[in-house]
């Protein structure tokens, strides 16, 4: 993960919208890494971050929110996206691992490591409110399309039944 990316971009996005909150869902390591993030925002004067936590019923919180972000170096196939798929949210992530395959053109994906880029898309989304829901709806039909369990399942069973995994 890169969540001082994510913070660098929502710093220049935060100085156009000083209404604009960061949520961070997942699990806290008191860590070097932590001290430095938190170092990072008090550093930059941002008041609107919020770490919670591993939490249960992530769907649900989601739900509140108005954008996702993913903001790695690295990732396989990531299931916060589609998290936020079933959550209906428009998606910004970094393209890595299988990221941009799961966006499918269905949200905005940027270079890893680029604040800017990230700033440059949140602020996109939040001033186009009209492509923020178009981007939200095709990636959850998407979502729901490709990685449901009702679409999984009968690929899983024809697996399972010639031994070619």
């Amino acid at each position: 993960k890169d969540h001082l990316n994510l913070l660098a971009g929502f710093k220049l996005a935060q100085k156009k919208h000083p209404f604009l909150s960061l949520h961070l869902l997942g699990q806290i390591n008191h860590d070097d890494y932590y001290s430095t993030l938190l170092e990072f925002i008090e550093m930059n004067n941002l008041k609107q971050v919020f770490f919670y936590g591993a939490q249960n019923g992530v769907l649900e919180l989601l739900k509140e929110f108005n954008i996702g972000v993913l903001s790695s170096v690295s990732e396989g196939l990531p299931v916060a996206l589609l998290e936020y798929g079933l959550a209906n949210l428009p998606v910004i992530c970094t393209d890595v691992g299988q990221c941009k395959e799961v966006i499918n053109n269905n949200g905005l994906v940027i270079l890893p490591s680029d604040s800017v880029a990230f700033g440059e898309a949140l602020l996109y989304y939040i001033e186009n409110a009209m492509k923020r829901e178009e981007d939200a709806s095709a990636f959850s039909k998407h979502v729901k399309d490709q990685f449901s369990f009702e679409t999984v399942k009968p690929k899983l069973l024809s697996l399972y039944k010639t031994g070619n995994y």
